[in-house]
């Protein structure tokens, strides 16, 4: 079995420990490297490592560094919690213009379900309407850094 083969590598690396391995890093930022033949994402065999089980799902970077590999910067995340904890890419997360009036809209995906927060006018009003319902729906997986335009 696939655990079998990495417990008995586990114990044949203890002779590198110390020595970096996994070192390919992906045109995506993630660190992948292979085990007999088959490839791996460094992230998901750290956990495997540290926990003894594969994740059931995704592994959320929580600093967002795909290159962190850190046992405390791993936890495992449906996809729809490893999204909450994405960069917005420059953009106020949560606030929408709407052309019909020039307003700004609030609005938080939960579940899969979209819920209107109200329509303010200003996106940085949209913006913090959005983050506090973050903090209520999305609890430690919301975002942590300023979240801002640059």
């Amino acid at each position: 079995s696939t655990q079998q083969k990495l417990a008995n590598i586990i114990g044949f690396n203890r002779h590198f420990a110390g020595k970096e391995c996994f070192n390919f890093t992906r045109p995506d930022g993630y660190i992948s490297g292979a085990i007999d033949g088959k490839r791996y994402l460094k992230h998901r065999l750290v956990w495997f490592m540290h926990h003894g089980y594969w994740p059931a799902d995704q592994i959320d970077h929580i600093n967002n560094d795909r290159s962190d590999n850190s046992i405390e910067n791993l936890r495992e995340a449906t996809p729809s919690q490893n999204q909450y904890n994405k960069p917005s890419n420059g953009k106020l997360r949560g606030a929408h213009y709407r052309k019909t009036d020039g307003m700004w809209q609030a609005s938080i995906r939960v579940n899969g379900k979209r819920f209107h927060l109200g329509v303010f006018s200003c996106p940085e009003d949209a913006h913090d309407k959005y983050c506090e319902a973050q903090r209520k729906y999305h609890a430690e997986y919301t975002y942590q850094a300023k979240d801002a335009l640059k």
